[in-house]
């Protein structure tokens, strides 16, 4: 009688035969399954959880989101316009001994801080500061140009004319 049927797969007598394939190995009591498979490439499933354990993984069961999890708290998610952290100021980007080298941003850019509380924004040739005020220890050039009245300390410029307010 015929108990199994199916594609690698051969029955008589109510004896399994499975044959084995690339990273399965078929022995006279069991079967063996290569821990490195280096053969599948493809992995679909609609909540697949990828990690160490259950407290440290990739997590896709989002659709259209890869959510990383770290204390089996998601902590950063990357969607198709963003990768964010889940909460408002809840990660870093790098330590204080171990910092990132460089930070290129497109044509437009924008470093947002606090919802816009301050905010730089690139156009073509120059550097814009909104939202407070802008301080530096130095700043060296040979123009600075402004729309309104430009001040220093108690000195106010207005259309190249110089007033001290004190």
């Amino acid at each position: 009688a015929t108990l199994f049927a199916g594609a690698g797969m051969t029955a008589t007598s109510a004896v399994l035969n499975v044959i084995g394939g690339d990273g399965i190995t078929a022995n006279a009591n069991d079967v063996a399954i290569t821990a490195a498979q280096t053969t599948i490439t493809s992995i679909y499933a609609t909540d697949l959880i990828i990690g160490e354990d259950s407290e440290t993984a990739i997590d896709f069961g989002t659709a259209d989101e890869i959510d990383f999890k770290i204390n089996n708290t998601a902590e950063l998610t990357l969607s198709a316009t963003a990768l964010y952290p889940i909460a408002d100021a809840g990660l870093d980007l790098g330590t204080s001994a171990l910092g990132y080298n460089d930070l290129h941003l497109g044509a437009s850019g924008i470093i947002n801080f606090d919802n816009a509380n301050m905010k730089i924004t690139h156009s073509t040739g120059a550097l814009t500061v909104a939202g407070g005020t802008f301080a530096a220890a130095a700043i060296t050039g040979t123009t600075i140009d402004a729309t309104t009245d430009f001040t220093i300390g108690d000195t106010v410029i207005t259309d190249g004319v110089i007033t001290d307010t004190s």
